[in-house]
């Protein structure tokens, strides 16, 4: 079906969301397309293949999380995007300023006037969730709260995925993308299991647990960090917080609302072909330089590098890709992944008390002693030392080894040879628009991939503005290999 005549089936339905949720848990017939991952990927996706090509589609998500994800699930306010929010744009390149004049519906005042606010991530999330809810609605979209442990060809007739669900039931699936989000980080050395170590700070009220004037050590500087430091100073922790990283870098803050930088043009010719590592970052690190000296923003010339990323890793041998990996990217990183500055100025006004103290570290090995942890660090070029806690709180941010992650589904994937690792070690091998070819060659049921499975392969793999430049080419190629598939 044509995007314009899903809004007509749209203003017809009334359902709930919760009984969306609580009817849709069985697919009567086999899907034409289930997206495993029902976060921003699964659900741009979905939206992509609905109302641009009339696909119908099943979402599954083992969380319920449905057009959220972890990212988009945060409640605390004070848990915000890490950039303004004209930068989110809207669910298809063609609608830039959607989500700002929901913004505006929502709020009021026009959609320019929200265009530099650095808006909650919940908000976000019940926008994109609010579109994928009106697809259900039309009847369009599928919702299954399981997750999917395993998939199997089903022999016989079209080729077509059989689904294996961990509640025990099988569904049918024409051609199967994987989406799933972020992992959890890779267990800390002497902490695993422990019961006075965090390992999964999202899980509600996983920091609950925390007495107000206890002592934690937050294993992390980068955006999960931060967002655990934050939820510690404003929930009122009076204790000391220990954030500890190998170089203790923090994200650095975008652009104030009061001071908006006009776009850079590209800062590598797209006529030519993409530098080596050694000249990429030679000439970003030249031009923000530059910008440092001028006084200007580099934020702009940073944004122009994320417009050439897909082209600039893509020209990148192995051997610099690996070399990126080990020595660049904890520096792209914090300048990538950049924090609202209101954030920012909260840590500092916490290290400024002396309630926040920032180490570069190492952690080793970590001790119980009196009900106290005795957690021992390596500073470089230092002997070894010991802080001492109450608590330690992983925030060293997703495991991205994919065969690390303890993902059934995958796992699964790999030892039938429906899939392999690709050279990077952090995600699947995916050819240029996204099919995860099987290992040995053999001819398989349509399985594709988009965002984080992906890492490796391509860069940019998380970001909104990435996942929706992928999702759409990735839709009309499902489309056309459908109609082929199935006539």
């Amino acid at each position: 079906m044509p995007a314009s005549g899903l809004p007509a089936l749209i203003a017809m339905a009334s359902i709930s969301s919760a009984s969306i949720r609580s009817s849709l848990t069985s697919p009567a017939s086999t899907s034409p397309v289930a997206i495993v991952g029902g976060g921003a990927a699964g659900t741009l996706l979905a939206l992509h293949l609905t109302r641009l090509h009339g696909i119908r589609v099943t979402l599954y998500d083992g969380a319920g999380a449905f057009g959220r994800g972890a990212a988009y699930s945060a409640t605390s306010p004070w848990h915000r995007l890490n950039v303004p929010a004209h930068k989110m744009g809207g669910w298809h390149a063609d609608d830039a300023d959607g989500f700002l004049q929901w913004l505006a519906d929502r709020d009021g005042g026009t959609a320019q006037s929200h265009g530099h606010r650095y808006v909650e991530r919940a908000v976000y999330g019940e926008w994109l969730s609010s579109h994928l809810f009106d697809a259900v609605r039309a009847g369009y979209v599928q919702l299954v709260t399981a997750q999917v442990r395993g998939l199997r060809v089903k022999p016989g007739g079209v080729a077509r995925w059989e689904l294996l669900l961990d509640n025990g039931q099988r569904h049918d699936a024409h051609a199967v993308v994987l989406c799933q989000g972020n992992a959890l980080p890779r267990a800390l050395p002497g902490l695993a299991n422990h019961p006075r170590s965090i390992g999964n700070p999202w899980l509600a009220r996983s920091l609950s647990r925390i007495g107000k004037h206890d002592a934690v050590l937050v294993a992390g500087s980068g955006a999960s960090g931060v967002d655990v430091v934050l939820e510690l100073l404003h929930t009122g922790h009076c204790g000391r917080i220990h954030l500890v990283s190998r170089r203790a870098l923090l994200p650095q803050p975008e652009t104030l609302p009061t001071h908006p930088a006009a776009p850079r043009p590209f800062l590598f010719d797209p006529s030519r072909d993409p530098p080596a590592l050694r000249d990429l970052y030679r000439t970003v690190r030249g031009a923000i330089g530059a910008d440092l000296a001028d006084s200007r923003p580099w934020q702009p010339t940073m944004d122009a590098v994320l417009r050439q990323a897909d082209t600039l890793w893509d020209g990148l041998t192995l051997a610099d890709r690996a070399r990126f990996l080990r020595h660049v990217r904890p520096y792209w990183m914090v300048f990538r992944h950049r924090a609202d500055p209101a954030a920012l100025a909260r840590l500092q006004a916490a290290q400024d008390s002396g309630q926040l103290r920032r180490t570069a570290a190492r952690i080793l090995s970590a001790a119980t002693e009196n009900e106290r942890l005795h957690v021992t660090l390596q500073r470089a070029g230092q002997p070894a030392s010991a802080i001492t806690a109450d608590w330690v709180i992983n925030a060293t941010g997703p495991e991205e080894r994919i065969a690390l992650r303890n993902d059934p589904l995958i796992a699964g994937l790999l030892r039938d040879g429906h899939a392999r690792i690709n050279d990077l070690g952090l995600g699947l091998h995916v050819t240029a628009d996204g099919e995860v070819p099987a290992a040995d060659a053999r001819q398989t049921p349509a399985l594709f991939a988009l965002g984080l499975p992906t890492r490796g392969v391509f860069w940019e793999v998380t970001s909104v503005p990435a996942l929706r430049a992928r999702a759409a080419p990735l839709a009309a190629r499902l489309a056309q290999r459908l109609r082929r598939e199935t006539r």
